[in-house]
């Protein structure tokens, strides 16, 4: 087991008795990280598969890569053009993100002391972007193809307030300022 859910597992007691919820099954998770991106209209096949293989070294899942649904001439986009990725990270390779983004993703961020407190949405979701994938380890042999970024979701359930949200995620391990 990876050590964000070992620390979950034990914060749950702290959990508990911070937020006063009797039953065990009321109590904030994370649900799902979900990680998307856009891809430079100039990659061709063999990018986009350097991209996949990338985000799948990163997360341990292969990309969904979207399409265009209709062309868009202002943008040079033709229809059926892939144009973006998405995965879903659920379970134990949510977790194995989680470390990845905790002990060696912020560490290596240069001036980094945590997350905004505004980055939350209507639903306590925490969304945010990396600017740079060749920040995790995994990504050091591979070639620099231009689309180097995507973006981050963890999304979270069984919240009633924003600090409930807040609280969860730094029993992880996150760390956050406020703006």
């Amino acid at each position: 087991m990876s050590s964000s859910f070992n620390r979950y597992l034990i914060s749950k007691l702290n959990l508990i008795h911070t937020l006063k919820i009797k039953n065990v099954h009321m109590l904030p998770k994370i649900n799902k990280i979900i990680l998307s991106g856009g891809i430079n209209s100039k990659t061709n096949e063999t990018s986009n598969k350097v991209i996949t293989s990338v985000i799948y070294l990163i997360t341990g899942l292969k990309p969904v890569l979207i399409k265009a649904k209709s062309a868009i001439s202002g943008f040079k986009v033709k229809k059926h053009q892939i144009i973006g990725f998405k995965v879903t990270l659920r379970s134990k390779k949510l977790y194995n993100f989680l470390d990845k983004l905790i002990y060696s993703f912020t560490h290596k961020m240069k001036d980094f002391k945590g997350f905004n407190l505004s980055s939350f949405d209507k639903d306590y979701n925490l969304s945010f972007g990396i600017q740079d994938w060749s920040m995790f380890s995994e990504t050091l042999s591979c070639e620099n193809i231009g689309q180097t970024g995507f973006n981050v979701t963890i999304c979270t359930s069984g919240l009633t307030k924003k600090s409930h949200a807040v609280m969860l995620l730094k029993e992880i391990g996150l760390n956050f300022i406020s703006v």
